[in-house]
This record gives structure tokens, C-alpha cells and sequence, in this order.
């Protein structure tokens, strides 16, 4: 793929949206010195209000999200669904890394 475009990043905050079963309210802010820094919101459509943040880079991208978000080891399921449907969408082999700190998982997405 070449560098990301508006729409390849705005399918990637789709996938992660939809993978919380999110409802209508999806709100991206680029509020940022950076033009490339997302905080994405949405509340799910059991109520939950939940945020993610999109760092975008030429020919990858980071989905920072909450370590509150996967109890237990549901984290590991869903990165699988999650790279499954980034690879369907683009239909291409998507290359995940995960890196962990105390409070957020940092996906690096490369295409």
C-alpha cells in the first residue's frame, strides 16, 4: 500500500469502532499541534463511553487504546479479530507489533 490516505485511516478508526459495537456517535478530534494525532470517542451500544487515540505515519499507524478495555486475556482475541478485518478490508497481509506499558496497549498497524 502506499502512504496512508484520509480514507485508509478512517477505515482503520471504523474497524476498531465496530469492534466495540459502537453506535452512531463516533467522533474523531484533530485538535493537535500535529495534523496526524486522532482522539477518537464513541459510546458502545451497551452505554460504555470509550476513546481510543490514532497516530498516524506514512506507511503505518498506531491505535492506542485502554488496557481497561480487555479484561482478563481478551485482549489476545481481539487483536485477531482486529487483524482479520483490517486484511478482508484492504485485502492485503497486514504486519501487527503490540507494545504494552501499565495502562495502554500500542498497536502499530503496518501496511
Amino acid at each position: 500500500m502506499s502512504t496512508l490516505d484520509y480514507e485508509n485511516y478512517r477505515k482503520v478508526i471504523q474497524i476498531v469502532a465496530e469492534s466495540f459495537n459502537a453506535s452512531e456517535d463516533l467522533t474523531i478530534d484533530a485538535a493537535h499541534d500535529k495534523v496526524d494525532i486522532f482522539d477518537v470517542s464513541f459510546t458502545s451500544v451497551q452505554g460504555e463511553r470509550k476513546q481510543f487515540r490514532i497516530l498516524r505515519k506514512k506507511y503505518e499507524l498506531d491505535v492506542v487504546l485502554k488496557k481497561e478495555y480487555f479484561p482478563g486475556k481478551e485482549f489476545d482475541t481481539w487483536l485477531s479479530n482486529f487483524e482479520y478485518e483490517l486484511e478482508q478490508t484492504f485485502l492485503t497481509n497486514i504486519e501487527i507489533d503490540v507494545d504494552d506499558n501499565p495502562v495502554n496497549y500500542e498497536i502499530t498497524v503496518k501496511f
